[in-house]
C-alpha cells in the first residue's frame, strides 16, 4: 500500500519512477494541446472565411482580418510559447494544473468545432 507521504513525494517528482510516469503522460497532454491548438487554428480560419462565425479572441481577431498565415503564425506560436513555459515549470503543481486546464479548454473547442462540422454537412 502507498502511504500519503510517498505519493506526494512521486507526484512532486522526489521518486524517480513516479517522476517519469508523470513526464510521461504530461508530455503527452502538451502535444496534444499543440495538435488541438493547431485544429482549432485551422478550422477558426475556414469558419471566418467561410462566414459562419468570428474569432472570439479579440487580440488576434484583428491579425485574422490582416492575414490568415499570419493568424496561424501569431496563434501557434503564443500557444508554443506559452506551453513551453509551463513544460519548463512542470515540477510546480500550479504549472501542471495550467497544463490540464489549457487541456480542457481546447479539448472543449474541439466539440465546439465538430458541431460546427456536423451542422456544415447536414448531420445534426
Amino acid at each position: 500500500m502507498v502511504r500519503p507521504s510517498e505519493a506526494v513525494a512521486t507526484w512532486r517528482g522526489q521518486s524517480g519512477e513516479g517522476e517519469a510516469i508523470q513526464a510521461e503522460w504530461l508530455r503527452a497532454i502538451v502535444t496534444a494541446v499543440l495538435v488541438l491548438n493547431l485544429f482549432d487554428a485551422v478550422l477558426t480560419v475556414l469558419w471566418v472565411q467561410l462566414g459562419i462565425a468570428t474569432e472570439a479572441n479579440l487580440l488576434l481577431a484583428g491579425v485574422l482580418e490582416r492575414s490568415a498565415v499570419l493568424f496561424m503564425v501569431v496563434k501557434l506560436s503564443l500557444v508554443s510559447l506559452g506551453m513551453g513555459l509551463l513544460w519548463r515549470q512542470r515540477a510546480r503543481p500550479l504549472a501542471v494544473f495550467g497544463i490540464a486546464l489549457v487541456f480542457c479548454a481546447y479539448a472543449t473547442l474541439l466539440v465546439y468545432h465538430l458541431r460546427f462540422v456536423a451542422v456544415a454537412i447536414g448531420v445534426a
